[in-house]
């Protein structure tokens, strides 16, 4: 029995119906795996507060120092932090002994829980080599963090857990763009209500993830926030311009100390 081949014309209706399915499908495939990232970043930030909380119940609801060194507080002399949840010098490159050399290390135990699947960003070149980030995240500057006195008594951060009156409102870990050394130096810090700067972004959120980023609580939960002001997406470098009228730059500093008592209101 003689089988009929293909015409040309069906060969090529043929080939035009998967070109078809194909353009259909891969903006779908390609959004999946943009969600599949943001889903992994916010698993992240969920075992990175989560490591938090243990290593504050094991050291009598003290905060590990949320800075990339020990320090000497700029509000009162007295205060000296002497522990670093990572431990990276000025200017890099930050690798991955850095992070293990940090406090909270032993509490996470996986470098890779420390960078957002979706940052693709470098860290530092040396002899002509790129080098890719092995961090994105960055602890508030409220949870026993650096308080610079030019904030004018406007934070008052939180040197113990009792200290967090708010902690399902109290932003903990976030992804974060730096491209002073191209990782996230120090805490994650804007200016509180009430200081002078407010309104212009110091550190400002990532924008990996849908025009918007996962961040993680101090009651343990993680959320996604998406941006209502498309001028967050654009900051490309720290201390910006001012935004006012903000609405994202309203929920951060929000977020930063809800219902803590500052020393001069």
């Amino acid at each position: 029995m003689k089988h009929r081949a293909f015409t040309l014309i069906e060969l090529l209706v043929v080939i035009s119906i998967i070109a078809l399915l194909i353009a259909i499908l891969l903006p779908a495939l390609g959004s999946a795996k943009k969600l599949s990232r943001m889903t992994q970043c916010q698993s992240n930030e969920r075992g990175m507060v989560q490591s938090w909380t243990a290593y504050v119940i094991d050291h009598k609801d003290v905060p590990v120092g949320s800075e990339n060194v020990e320090f000497t507080d700029d509000t009162d002399p007295n205060v000296y932090v002497d522990t670093a949840w990572v431990r990276t010098p000025l200017g890099g490159p930050e690798t991955n002994e850095h992070l293990m050399d940090g406090d909270l290390y032993d509490y996470v135990r996986e470098t890779e829980t420390y960078l957002c699947p979706a940052d693709d960003t470098t860290n530092y070149t040396l002899s002509s080599t790129t080098l890719p980030r092995v961090r994105s995240y960055s602890i508030s500057t409220f949870l026993n963090g650096y308080e610079w006195s030019g904030w004018n008594g406007k934070l008052n951060v939180a040197r113990s857990l009792s200290q967090v009156p708010k902690p399902d409102q109290t932003r903990a870990f976030q992804d974060e763009p730096d491209p002073r050394y191209n990782y996230p130096l120090n805490s994650f810090a804007i200016s509180p209500w009430g200081s002078p700067g407010e309104y212009g972004w110091g550190d400002w959120p990532a924008s990996f993830h849908f025009e918007g980023v996962p961040l993680s609580f101090v009651d343990g939960h993680a959320e996604f926030y998406r941006f209502r002001d498309g001028r967050t997406s654009e900051i490309y470098d720290f201390g910006g311009p001012a935004h006012p009228g903000s609405k994202d730059y309203e929920y951060f500093a929000d977020t930063l100390n809800p219902g803590a008592t500052l020393d001069n209101p």
